[in-house]
Formats: C-alpha cells, structure tokens, sequence
C-alpha cells in the first residue's frame, strides 16, 4: 500500500496497491483518522490502520513492526 495526503486543507487521501489507486474523503471518527470512499476505507487509530479494499480483503490490520 502507498498513500498520498492530496491536500490536508481539502482533507483526502489517495490510496494505492496492485497498480490501483483509490480516492478517500475524510469521514468522521468517534477517535483516530478516517478516510472512505465509494470502494476502500483507511481508518488509523493508535497507531493502528484497518484497510478495507473489496474484493480483495476486508479489515486488512496493519501494525507497527516491532523495534
């Protein structure tokens, strides 16, 4: 996965794998950053992300690797 901030003043997030690349607006989050679109989602909290990219996977978890 790749991610580019586009513009942090207009609050989307281009996310890419496998040559694809998605567009996401920033959503409302109880807590954390969140960003969805009409077909992925990225939410970051704790230093934590949960991707969503259909088909391929659903609530894919990313961690920090261990120092």
């Amino acid at each position: 996965f790749h991610n580019d901030l586009n513009d942090p003043a207009n609050n989307r997030l281009q996310l890419s794998f496998a040559g694809e690349t998605r567009d996401l607006a920033a959503v409302v989050a109880a807590s954390g950053s969140k960003y969805e679109g009409s077909n992925a989602s990225f939410w970051e909290h704790q230093g934590e992300a949960t991707i969503s990219w259909p088909p391929e996977f659903t609530d894919l978890t990313c961690l920090p690797a261990p120092r």
